[in-house]
């Protein structure tokens, strides 16, 4: 547990000292040890524990806590996405999303979520493999965004990469196409690509 997240906790149980002195007598935490003891509810909390009961805290008290924690670290859970910018000469590869998920029937740069324990550059070429059926190398950055949709905020990182071997196939997309930067406006694109779009339709 971060210790910034201990430090919340700490000096929210600070701030209710005289409440708890209100409640029923529980066995005092000894001199010296009441940050210890924060740091010790907040990795039972982390652990899914209900360790806080242990150490006689109402249930609406544990809530406001979590509230605190949640608040002083912007509550957002960032998503790390990766997608693969393939070239074949002047055309570059574009997937439709499949109709029944989120932000269905647009259209996106084959890629994925990053997996625990992988590299972003494994993620890549794993998502090309199953989307696709396609081996590819990756090559250098493109592009790196971060947007935030309704249900999640992610952060992009889009590779050059070619494909080594196969020929793509549509194997979770609705459909795929190569298409040249002039071509852009004629398709409906993620948000998140946008800035990525702009950029490819000036040339840089």
């Amino acid at each position: 547990m971060p210790p910034v997240l201990c430090g919340i906790a700490a000096r929210f149980l600070h701030s209710t000292a005289r409440e708890r002195k209100s409640q029923a007598r529980r066995p005092p935490i000894p001199r010296g040890k009441s940050a210890a003891a924060a740091h010790s509810l907040c990795m039972e909390k982390a652990a899914g524990r209900q360790g806080s009961a242990k150490m006689g805290l109402p249930d609406g008290k544990k809530a406001r806590i979590l509230m605190a924690i949640h608040a002083e670290t912007g509550g957002e859970k960032m998503t790390e996405v990766v997608a693969a910018l393939i070239w074949e000469k002047n055309k570059f590869l574009i997937c439709q999303r499949p109709a029944h998920k989120a932000r269905g029937l647009l259209w996106e740069f084959v890629g994925g979520k990053v997996e625990p324990g992988e590299t972003k550059e494994q993620a890549l070429r794993r998502e090309c493999r199953e989307e696709l059926d396609i081996a590819i190398d990756v090559g250098d950055v493109f592009m790196e965004v971060t947007h935030t949709y309704p249900d999640l905020t992610v952060h992009l990182t889009l590779f050059h990469a070619s494909i080594r071997e196969g020929v793509p196939r549509k194997l979770e997309h609705n459909d795929i196409r190569w298409i040249t930067a002039d071509e852009i406006d004629a398709y409906d694109f993620c948000p998140a690509d946008e800035v990525i779009l702009n950029r490819l339709k000036s040339g840089c």
